[in-house]
């Protein structure tokens, strides 16, 4: 049987990406920004300064997860892989 963490807040479902370019200053190169958010009307709402093309919509829910770490005298690999209350695998 899979333990399931109650208490961390489940990711949005997306990663979107736009080329932003800030109101006041029409002028200036775009930007690239990502936004965590389920839908395009709740990313764009994040950034209500902003003039945005949209990019890229990018799912953030899968059933792996790659961590890795690196420092001066240390190295880090985690490999996660996420199941339902069965311990069966999500498919993507």
């Amino acid at each position: 049987m899979t333990t399931i963490n109650s208490t961390t807040p489940p990711r949005p479902a997306f990663t979107w990406l736009f080329l932003a370019t800030p109101l006041d200053m029409p002028h200036v190169q775009p930007a690239v920004v990502r936004v965590e958010a389920d839908t395009e009307e709740q990313a764009t709402a994040l950034l209500p300064a902003f003039s945005l093309i949209f990019a890229a919509k990018i799912r953030t829910v899968t059933p792996f997860r790659l961590h890795i770490f690196s420092g001066n005298d240390y190295f880090s690999l985690t490999y996660e892989q996420h199941g339902d209350q069965q311990g069966n695998i999500s498919p993507m």
